[in-house]
């Protein structure tokens, strides 16, 4: 589909430029131009917890006063209970057959879909984004469109008491959207602001957290009400912009929450109208006085309405329905609406999926157990009269069944995404359970009914926040309960693998792999799981055998890819390893390990061409990342172009004080051009974060001679020769110091001899630089001969090799060994 060509629009540039639009208002005049556009999406906020929706707590007010001047839309919906399918649906008005995207594991926004942001920047909008959780983040796709998409969540690892963070705090949101709003307000804009506090777990900050005593949800209502404080601060500095007259604002949600009602404590598994139920409230410029609209409207229809609002064309995918007709306060013709939503979510557990209609009044459901209510009579969906309503039932059940065959449209969908490991602990430390849905739309009846599986999920959605919390013997406890109770599901078995790994009880996470295996045979992350404990076994022929037998299962899986590569390297399969890499990065272009990986490998192969673009792409993708700019800084420097180096190596220091190689290699390349001091402060900061880094000791020890503090250096040296491995390096240096040091005290020649004479066998007496140290050695001990003989086929071996840039110095040592005179730095 060609994105510019979708759809037309109508020439109305006085809707952008400041004049006034054709629409009516209520009052028979035209709405005033809307130059900008305002989405405030608050996660998982359930409509009736709203005050402006009737609440008997005052949790927004500042949402209240935005609602008296617009339109409050009382009984509009969500398609689905998860956080990116509703965006989706939100930013492009289809619904997840349509889109693709039918969970928050494994899928994206497809880059044929036309976003909101698309198609207000095509009319020349400056686009800006900040979204609350990483489940949002751009890589899952919803980021087409915008010029400023803030996903970035490194900048909220520091908060005091907490280590890195998967989401962000409302006040943060308004933060980084006023900052945004500071550089582009003087051009119309698009501006979505995603805030997640009332999402799980609840824990707002004081005053809101005691806000509400009397409330059976005081932690729930007090993250909406922290999130309304927000939320005024941001509408109130628009006000004196002077823009927010101008402004078109929509507030909204993704889905609800289900707060315990029908035995779920959150959301994401039922869809029961606690879970779809949203605020949607609309605010034009310049309108005055409030209006409510009691009749079915969804989530869906916020692209078509702004569309409408500004004279453009939706585009021609659009399941949505334009709003602007309640403006004249008459019902749009449209007729009886019937809304989809759906949840695949419990076929994780091999149960049959849910998939159902809303209509006015009544809200079908098809699953292993039908159910039907009438939704005027019983809001809190009590009473299934799925059977005594049969006819009814079953007419939905058709209409149904036809919108799922009308629109089943897998163009869109990436059939080859998968997020990375890191992503998938994010998301499970949000509540999210992993796992792959099940698309079909067949059921069958030997399946289990979603309903008969509540309580088995709500253990399951405890167990990855209280690991990442560190509370391991609670999580222990559900992961064994859920093996109890559910023997034949895997959920259970990998959460005590999980467990066994981080507790480096590996092979009990192995028997409890194997155990998934066993119940869920064509699992390929289990084979994928099986290698990665592998792999820290240092047991390499095995996990490349589960590699390989995983990625026979799931042959696209980028990060099962990545693996085996590092695997492959480690049993010296550099060739096959890189090809493993190549494949990770074509199924993943933005995998910035991948593209590290494989540079890294192509740069210890001494492929430095080839290496480089890698290492700058991997900097392109993720310009805060301090391993790409330390892994493209290491390149630059092995092929001499230190001043490079140096500049990425300070960025990486930059975005990471504490990142112990690049302060390494930033200390090397400005040892080679003699600046010791500098150097030597930076290895000392490194070896302050890791004590036991070996490089980093050794390069302070060199600095340190080269500064004529002998005595410190040797003692440095001892010390690291005393670990294992050592690095030659050490050895040899070591041997340099005892036999030339200016200083008596710190000289020993045997020593010297004996270092210098195992790294030459160590090196088969061929490396110049080696032969030349040991014939400082033989000179201090008084073996002038020795001396002598050594440093001249150190001369000859250095004259055979090109880049060996030692010749002069040798020769004028060798000058000194004839003369029966030992060297002296």
């Amino acid at each position: 589909m060609n994105r510019t060509s979708s759809y037309i629009f109508v020439t109305l540039l006085s809707a952008v430029l400041g004049g006034e639009s054709s629409r009516a208002s209520d009052e028979g005049g035209p709405i005033p131009a809307i130059r900008n556009v305002l989405l405030i999406s608050i996660d998982t906020c359930r409509a009736d917890h709203l005050s402006s929706y009737g609440y008997r707590h005052q949790t927004t007010p500042h949402i209240d006063a935005i609602a008296r001047d617009g339109i409050v839309f009382e009984n509009a919906v969500s398609p689905i209970p998860l956080t990116l399918p509703a965006h989706a649906t939100m930013m492009t008005s289809t619904i997840p057959p349509y889109h693709g995207v039918r969970d928050n594991y494994d899928y994206r926004v497809g880059a044929s879909l036309i976003t909101l942001a698309e198609i207000l920047h095509d009319r020349s909008f400056v686009t800006g984004a900040v979204v609350g959780a990483h489940v949002l983040a751009g890589q899952f796709g919803l980021n087409q469109g915008f010029d400023d998409y803030h996903d970035r969540f490194d900048d909220l690892a520091n908060r005091p008491g907490e280590g890195a963070v998967p989401d962000r705090r409302a006040e943060e949101v308004t933060h980084y959207g006023l900052a945004w709003l500071e550089k582009h307000f003087q051009s119309p804009f698009f501006l979505f602001l995603h805030y997640f506090d009332p999402h799980q777990t609840y824990d707002p900050p004081e005053p809101f957290r005691s806000r509400f005593p009397g409330s059976s949800t005081p932690l729930y209502d007090g993250e909406i009400a922290y999130t309304d404080y927000w939320i005024g601060r941001l509408i109130n500095r628009l006000k004196e912009m002077k823009i927010y007259e101008s402004t078109l604002i929509i507030i909204t949600s993704d889905h609800g929450e289900m707060l315990g009602e029908h035995g779920e404590s959150t959301h994401g598994y039922f869809i029961y109208q606690s879970a779809l139920e949203v605020p949607l409230i609309l605010k034009l410029p310049g309108r005055q006085g409030p209006q409510r609209v009691s009749s079915l409207v969804g989530i869906v229809d916020i692209v078509p309405t702004i569309c409408g609002l500004m004279g453009i064309e939706t585009p021609a995918p659009a399941r949505g329905i334009d709003l602007t007709n309640y403006l004249r306060e008459s019902e749009p013709p449209v007729g009886q609406r019937a809304l989809y939503c759906e949840n695949l979510f419990p076929t994780k557990y091999k149960s049959n999926a849910l998939f159902g209609l809303v209509t006015e009044p009544w809200k079908y459901i098809e699953t292993t157990r039908p159910e039907l209510y009438h939704l005027d009579r019983d809001p809190a969906e009590s009473r299934n009269l799925a059977k005594q309503e049969l006819r009814r039932a079953t007419e939905l059940r058709q209409k149904l069944e036809e919108m799922l065959q009308d629109e089943t449209h897998d163009e869109s969908l990436d059939k080859n995404f998968e997020v990375d490991e890191e992503t998938r602990s994010s998301l499970e430390s949000l509540g999210y359970v992993a796992g792959s849905v099940h698309e079909d739309i067949d059921f069958d009846q030997d399946k289990s009914d979603p309903k008969d599986l509540i309580d088995y999920h709500e253990i399951a959605v405890r167990v990855a926040p209280l690991i990442s919390e560190n509370r391991y013997a609670e999580a222990k406890d559900l992961a064994e309960t859920m093996v109890t109770m559910r023997p034949e599901l895997s959920h259970g078995y990998l959460g005590l693998a999980r467990l066994s790994i981080l507790e480096n009880r590996l092979g009990k996470a192995v028997g409890h792999l194997r155990q998934a295996l066993k119940v869920d045979p064509e699992n390929g992350r289990v084979l994928a799981n099986l290698g990665f404990v592998r792999s820290k076994q240092g047991q390499w022929p095995q996990a490349i055998l589960h590699y390989r037998q995983g990625l026979e299962l799931d042959p696209d899986s980028f990060e099962t890819h990545y693996n085996l590569a590092h695997a492959l390297n480690q049993q010296g399969k550099h060739d096959e390893a890189i090809t493993h890499y190549r494949r990770a990065i074509q199924v993943n272009p933005d995998f910035v390990e991948g593209h590290m990986g494989l540079g890294n490998t192509l740069l210890d192969q001494g492929h430095m061409e080839q290496a480089v673009p890698h290492l700058e792409q991997a900097v392109r993708i993720w310009p805060d990342h301090a391993d790409a700019y330390s892994n493209l800084g290491r390149a630059l420097a092995m092929q001499g172009l230190s001043e490079q180096a140096e500049s990425h190596f300070r960025r990486a220091v930059r975005i990471d004080k504490k990142h112990v190689e690049a302060l390494t290699n930033l200390g090397v390349v400005l040892a080679g051009r003699d600046r010791f001091e500098e150097a030597l402060g930076l290895y000392e900061r490194a070896l302050r974060e890791d004590p036991n880094h070996v490089r980093a000791h050794s390069n302070f020890a060199y600095v340190l001679a080269q500064l004529g503090r002998d005595r410190e250096s040797v003692v440095h040296y001892r010390q690291i020769l005393k670990k294992q491995p050592a690095p030659l390096s050490a050895a040899l240096n070591l041997a340099w110091v005892l036999a030339t040091s200016r200083d008596a005290s710190v000289r020993d020649g045997k020593q010297a001899v004996q270092w210098a004479e195992q790294c030459a066998k160590l090196t088969g007496h061929q490396a110049p630089e080696v032969l030349d140290k040991l014939a400082a050695a033989y000179a201090e001990v008084g073996r002038f001969k020795d001396a002598v003989s050594t440093a001249e086929l150190a001369l000859v071996r250095c004259r055979s090799i090109p880049e060996c840039t030692l010749s002069d110095q040798i020769g004028g040592r060798l000058n000194l060994y004839r003369k029966n005179q030992p060297y002296r730095r």
